[in-house]
């Protein structure tokens, strides 16, 4: 038998659907990955180490790297923030894709899913993001996704403080509101100093490293689930990422949404690119310690300086004075190593912690 709702309550529900419209229906960019542009070093991927496949269940995802980039002010972001020893730090090198343009209605949202990744933080803050752009003037729509590398985890990590901290933006991100299962996230460290090192290939030289062996930062957010619904119009999606203050300690962002497909096929880095990337990999031996603040937390900047002439104690932390006397003992840079933030007056801009440096771990 079938029986048929009351009318009173076929009323009701009628009511209802009058008032609260039809549901949100989900529309996406293009899923073609070879009709994105891409500016540095992007592409797709299938599961690779700690980077997993997303719960979208795609066959691969797309991804971009700062690891072998030569691209700069690949951001929209506008942050520059303090190097110590008068130092400012911006932007270096970094990544971007962005789909070609799409429609959506008043009521359709776009559902991603991104996976942010780094081997950096403490200072030299690499920082990735995803906004809707609107395809007439450039301008942010919506963000879907921010995070930023640093020495803490979770909130820490996303959203981040890129967005507050850029004089140029001005649209929210609201992580709860917008990333579905934010509540559920807690960042993925990867340490070094037990033999557990992030693992992912788009890190290129710096896969399987990190900027200090303990660093609670260094590691993967794991797939969050963003969802928006930016009103009707054309837009674009984009996605980017960066290094900050240098370009050593790779960062990278894999993102996924249902039908994203790969490109035809994706072509190897050139010799220009692996060049790039072989000097990157020499910073490692000279690594600078900008601000003393790569040191643990608790201890304190470190400055060490190569011993004087006649200096029986060796080298050590040293009071301004001697460290003064040490410039103008060491005009340049001397065979060892420092790990001073600046080796001369003049050095007031930032520049790469590649050079004059050397990492303590």
């Amino acid at each position: 038998m079938i029986r048929r709702l009351p009318t009173h309550l076929a009323a009701l529900a009628l009511a209802a659907l009058a008032l609260t419209g039809p549901l949100p229906v989900a529309a996406q960019p293009n899923p073609d990955l070879g009709t994105w542009t891409c500016v540095g070093q992007c592409g797709a991927s299938g599961a690779d180490g700690d980077i997993t496949l997303s719960p979208v269940g795609s066959v691969g995802y797309g991804y971009l790297t700062t690891s072998g980039s030569t691209a700069h002010n690949v951001s929209p972001l506008a942050i520059a923030e303090s190097g110590g020893q008068g130092s400012t730090f911006f932007q270096t090198n970094g990544s971007s894709y962005t789909s070609a343009p799409f429609t959506l209605g008043s009521a359709q949202t776009v559902d991603a899913w991104f996976n942010y990744v780094s081997t950096d933080g403490k200072g030299f803050d690499d920082y990735a993001w995803a906004r809707l752009v609107n395809a007439g003037d450039g301008s942010t729509a919506a963000w879907l996704f921010a995070a930023r590398s640093t020495n803490g985890n979770r909130q820490s990590v996303v959203p981040g403080n890129a967005l507050g901290k850029a004089t140029n933006n001005s649209v929210p991100f609201d992580p709860v509101q917008t990333l579905i299962n934010y509540k559920d996230f807690d960042f993925n460290t990867r340490n070094t100093a037990i033999g557990n090192p992030i693992e992912w290939s788009k890190l290129g030289n710096w896969n399987g490293t990190c900027w200090r062996d303990n660093a609670e930062g260094c590691g993967f957010t794991g797939w969050l689930h963003a969802v928006v619904t930016p009103g009707a119009g054309s837009y674009r999606l984009e996605v980017g990422v960066v290094n900050f203050g240098d370009e050593i300690y790779d960062s990278g962002v894999a993102f996924d949404f249902t039908g994203l497909t790969a490109p035809a096929a994706v072509p190897e880095p050139g010799s220009a690119t692996l060049l790039v990337a072989g000097i990157a990999l020499l910073g490692v031996v000279r690594r600078r310690k900008l601000r003393g603040q790569r040191s643990h937390p608790e201890s304190g900047p470190r400055e060490f300086w190569p011993r004087a002439a006649g200096d029986p104690t060796g080298p050590g932390r040293r009071s301004a004075a001697a460290r003064q006397a040490a410039r103008i003992a060491h005009p340049t840079p001397p065979d060892k190593p420092w790990t001073t933030a600046s080796a001369s007056p003049s050095m007031t801009t930032a520049w790469p912690r590649s050079r004059w440096c050397a990492p303590t771990r």
